[in-house]
């Protein structure tokens, strides 16, 4: 690889490369490339795949035309990773951490925590499940971090900033289930995980010397959260956090009840970036409006009165506004095509008053 007219091009792959090496004759790489058309080269990671050309030319300038003829030849190569038994390991055992907050993406927060992370696991595979959480709602964060941490892999660590008591006398807390760590303040943002785990313990974040020095009052999320969550994730045992707590703050989502025999009375939990108006009414509170066929209802928000249920967005005409199950598994009033938010002049915590007008009780399965 020491004479002149000697070309290495280096094609780096997500799991092997590609080494081009100038040093060949042009008659015989051409009948090579006649072979290799259409052909299938697989990469090993640890050994590459080499191809040898060596054109007569001794300068370097007079490689344009070999390049362009390698250009439309590999353009006819499907090249494929061959992925080692070890390699395939250590990609399933790589450690996940998943961020949600109410940073948002403007500021360097987000960047920071990743960054403070990756410098004590540096094979960590941070997942960004939101950082839209409306600013201080804790009730938003639970519902976010309740609808997505459940499809993560065991063991992947959930980190969960939304933290308006950040300095104050709040407690970090480390929350360990059967298959998930959370690390969060604890302020009831883990409220809806603590209702859908059976076996859950949590721990006061004590051990200080899992912590960022100096810590800041008001940026946990790098100082305390970020490393505790990366230990975690490293392997370091819960216990070593700190000692287990029963009194952690916990709330109850807000559940409809009935305002008469007739009416079943919930709220809007949140507005999606659609404008869909998310309430809290589920199919175990209004059986028969989910049903094929429906009695005669009607769905009053704001200064609408909704009086059809779809079993998808696009059922409805432009713009109508009708009530529908969501992913979240509950109601959620929604318009084809447009804002609900905006049509029915409502927006979260607004009533939502289901009324039966036919022979059914609301709230009641029969």
């Amino acid at each position: 690889m020491r004479h002149l007219g000697t070309a290495v091009l280096g094609c780096p792959r997500a799991t092997g490369r590609l080494l081009l090496i100038l040093c060949g004759h042009w008659s015989t790489a051409a009948s090579s490339l006649s072979l290799w058309q259409g052909s299938r080269a697989c990469l090993n990671q640890s050994e590459g795949a080499v191809l040898f050309l060596k054109p007569e030319a001794q300068n370097l300038g007079s490689l344009a035309p070999y390049l362009c003829a390698l250009t439309s030849f590999l353009r006819t190569v499907t090249f494929e990773s061959v992925q080692t038994p070890d390699h395939e390991a250590a990609l399933a055992n790589r450690p996940i951490i998943t961020l949600t907050t109410d940073f948002g993406l403007n500021d360097h927060f987000v960047g920071t925590m990743r960054g403070v992370i990756l410098d004590i696991v540096p094979d960590a595979q941070i997942v960004d499940i939101c950082h839209s959480v409306q600013p201080f709602d804790i009730l938003d964060g639970a519902l976010t971090i309740a609808q997505a941490y459940a499809y993560y892999p065991a063991r992947t660590v959930h980190m969960v900033v939304v933290d308006p008591g950040v300095g104050s006398a709040r407690r970090p807390i480390v929350a360990s289930s059967e298959k998930y760590s959370f690390v969060a303040p604890d302020n009831g943002v883990l409220s809806l995980v603590y209702a859908r785990e059976e076996r859950l313990s949590v721990r006061h974040l004590t051990a200080d010397h899992y912590f960022l020095q100096p810590l800041s009052n008001t940026f946990h999320g790098r100082d305390v959260f970020s490393p505790a969550a990366a230990y975690l994730a490293k392997g370091v045992d819960d216990e070593k956090f700190g000692p287990e707590i029963t009194d952690f703050v916990r709330f109850n989502a807000p559940k409809p009840k009935a305002a008469d025999a007739k009416t079943l009375r919930g709220v809007v939990l949140k507005v999606d970036r659609f404008g869909n108006l998310i309430t809290n009414i589920t199919p175990e509170d209004v059986p028969w409006l989910f049903q094929p066929q429906i009695p005669a209802f009607k769905i009053v928000v704001g200064k609408l009165e909704v009086t059809s249920m779809k079993m998808n967005y696009a059922e409805g005409a432009p713009s109508e506004v009708f009530g529908i199950l969501g992913s979240m598994g509950y109601l959620e009033i929604a318009a084809n095509r447009a804002a609900a938010v905006q049509l029915a002049g409502a927006g979260k915590g607004s009533e939502v008053n289901v009324v039966l007008e036919g022979a059914v009780a609301a709230g009641n399965g029969s």
